[in-house]
């Protein structure tokens, strides 16, 4: 009986990920790939500040402040993500107020967008303003960190090389951004399949603000429907004194003015009435209302808490009516 001997077999030779740009070509700021013919108005002059070098790598003598000027393109592919973004905005013009100038308002999208494209999800799914916002909120960082201009702006790494460019899209993407991409897209995920629950107060009782004994809120943020604030340590201004348990819209407010105190309180009254524009378009010093919380009410004489917020002020339609209260302030 005859035998044979398998040889070994030859494993491919592993294809590079980082290469010298072709000649006349230039390297895709976004993905990294080559870009040849690229339309001037596409070329994008860059400056490295220096070099940044981690802890535990000696830097050669004024290698970190050395000034290197490079250039980028975009790809065609990249180009469409770009109009992509665009054309997103321009379909939920609202969105871009909600993120800044029309300017930043693209990048953050077509940074999510990119995202996207990093680890191969669609976006078909974005078709709404909250569809939208969405994507900005949890996809637009590792989209920015997966770019390629990353390496080289505003320093460039300690062993980057200029003039040097991928052989396919992403490819000198870290494990790591490819992960928070995913994460972010499932965070997405688990927002859009969210819906709103009750979440009554944790101890039985009512806002220390408004009174409210129970709120909606998303059920992935049900643990955030109740803050515990620490108030003054005697009632004063018509706010509660020592803890209190504020539901999430009225600790809103607190968080925005960043104190536990009586314009918090006003705010939270205002907005709760739907009288927000007061705050604005009125002028209307908030602390100027002399607003009474329901937790600062004597035991003795405290009404029950209740499913309406702000019930136990007896003229708030009143307030209302005279500050202007419109639907579009609720």
């Amino acid at each position: 009986m005859s035998t044979t001997t398998a040889l070994p077999q030859r494993s491919a030779p592993a294809v590079p990920r980082i290469v010298s740009v072709p000649p006349g070509a230039y390297p895709c700021g976004v993905c990294g790939v080559a870009v040849q013919d690229a339309p001037a108005e596409e070329v994008e002059r860059v400056v490295s500040l220096g070099r940044v070098f981690p802890p535990g790598v000696p830097a050669p003598l004024g290698a970190a402040e050395v000034q290197m000027i490079t250039f980028f393109a975009r790809c065609l592919t990249c180009r469409a993500i770009r109009d992509h973004a665009r054309a997103l905005l321009a379909e939920h013009p609202r969105v871009e107020g909600r993120i800044g100038s029309a300017r930043y308002a693209v990048q953050k999208v077509e940074n999510a967008l990119d995202a996207l494209d990093l680890i191969g999800a669609s976006s078909s799914w974005i078709g709404t303003d909250a569809a939208l916002l969405l994507a900005v909120e949890h996809l637009s960082a590792p989209g920015g960190m997966a770019q390629w201009r990353t390496r080289y702006v505003p320093f460039a790494r300690h062993d980057v090389a200029f003039d040097t460019c991928t052989t396919t899209r992403w490819a000198d993407a870290s494990h790591e951004v490819r992960q928070l991409a995913r994460e972010g897209l499932a965070a997405v995920l688990r927002h859009r399949v969210d819906r709103p629950v009750v979440v009554v107060h944790p101890e039985g009782s009512g806002c220390a603000f408004c009174g409210v004994s129970e709120v909606e809120a998303l059920s992935s943020r049900r643990d955030e429907a109740w803050v515990r604030r620490s108030g003054p340590a005697q009632p004063q201004h018509g706010v509660p004194a020592g803890e209190a348990v504020l539901c999430w819209r009225c600790d809103a407010e607190a968080v925005s003015v960043g104190s536990f105190g009586r314009t918090a309180l006003a705010r939270a009254f205002l907005i709760g009435i739907g009288c927000k524009r007061a705050l604005t378009s009125l002028a209307l010093p908030a602390e100027s209302l002399e607003v009474v919380a329901w937790g600062a009410i004597p035991a003795s004489r405290r009404p029950e808490p209740s499913k309406e917020p702000w019930s136990f002020i007896e003229n708030r339609a009143e307030v209302a009516a005279r500050l202007g209260a419109g639907s579009s302030d609720r």
